[in-house]
């Protein structure tokens, strides 16, 4: 699930807080980041799972006003498409998502009734609900096609969403745009297959049953620890590099977040002969832009780009394979 960028702005903020607080601990560090990589999956879950707490609502509601003794004619009456979408039948049916939220707190209960009861008011409201509810077609494309219309309507600027995930996990808040996005791209390929794919915590994750340690794809599981442990080990003689090419730089000008962020590429540079130069820089480019100020990204750019060149003629970063160092 979780692409290479995340995991390096997972790291990154791994690294910032270890840094800071001065605990540099490189075993307790990684339980931190592996628990961090897992939080990202458990709100894949959740989040879907609210679809199904939504669908579940609204069958209460039907059946509330089928019990009315003076029903109005919708009442009497009622469209049951978004109740009985195959989407939520496979949901619900499906073992693996049921004992996965079970197992970690992932259910939607009495507590967060409130969020649910605002989001089925607001998505009963939207013409995206309307138009499906009074469409005849009732084909996966259609659901799929309705469900990326209301996890983009119901939850993005949503606070109460945001709120109620920051009183679950202070973590989650973070990692809701991407979870959002991931969900989207799931439903594309659940309009195509029929099935719902329930991702692993890495992009590249292999099922292994019987493995206690299957939460995780070796490859970049190890990408994340080992760029973690490396940042760290090798932080205070990239500090040391960056202050000597820094030096006409004002001193109090810099900002740890960039520096910190160089010290990354750099560490990536050196320890993954694998990785294209030209990929370091630009991923550590694009973070600065979210992650410090405006002008970070030219900053990073330039003393990165400086440095890795540098350590090149070196000898001490090597790359092999076509387009690697360019």
């Amino acid at each position: 699930m979780l692409n290479r960028r995340l995991i390096r702005i997972k790291v990154f903020k791994v690294l910032f807080a270890r840094i800071s607080s001065g605990s540099m601990s490189v075993s307790s560090a990684q339980e931190d980041l592996l628990r961090s990589c897992i939080v990202t999956k458990n709100l894949f879950y959740y989040i879907l799972g609210s679809s199904l707490a939504v669908r579940n609502f609204a069958e209460e509601r039907i059946e509330a006003g089928l019990k009315k003794f003076y029903p109005t004619p919708e009442e009497s009456n009622p469209n049951r498409k978004f109740v009985e979408m195959e989407f939520f039948r496979k949901l619900s049916e499906d073992e693996e998502f049921s004992k996965y939220c079970s197992k970690n707190g992932l259910l939607w209960g009495e507590d967060q009734r409130p969020v649910i009861r605002s989001i089925y008011n607001s998505m009963v409201s939207q013409d995206y609900y309307k138009n499906f509810m009074n469409s005849p077609d009732k084909s996966l494309r259609s659901e799929a096609e309705f469900l990326k219309d209301f996890f983009s309507a119901e939850y993005e600027d949503n606070e109460g969403i945001e709120y109620l995930l920051e009183d679950q996990d202070i973590m989650w808040i973070d990692d809701l745009g991407y979870v959002l996005i991931h969900i989207l791209k799931s439903l594309s390929a659940y309009a195509n297959s029929g099935k719902i794919k329930l991702p692993g915590v890495f992009s590249d994750e292999k099922a292994r049953k019987g493995d206690e340690d299957a939460e995780f794809s070796e490859s970049d599981r190890e990408y994340a620890l080992k760029l973690l442990s490396e940042s760290m080990l090798q932080y205070q003689d990239n500090l040391k590099l960056i202050s000597a090419a820094s030096e006409n730089w004002d001193q109090d000008r810099l900002f740890f977040s960039d520096i910190l962020l160089i010290c990354m590429g750099l560490t990536e540079a050196k320890s993954f002969p694998s990785i294209p130069v030209k990929v370091t820089i630009n991923e550590y480019v694009e973070i600065s832009k979210f992650y410090s100020t405006k002008n970070s990204r030219i900053f990073v750019n330039g003393l990165l780009d400086k440095l890795v060149k540098q350590l090149m003629s070196e000898g001490k970063v090597a790359k092999s394979g076509r387009g690697l160092i360019e």
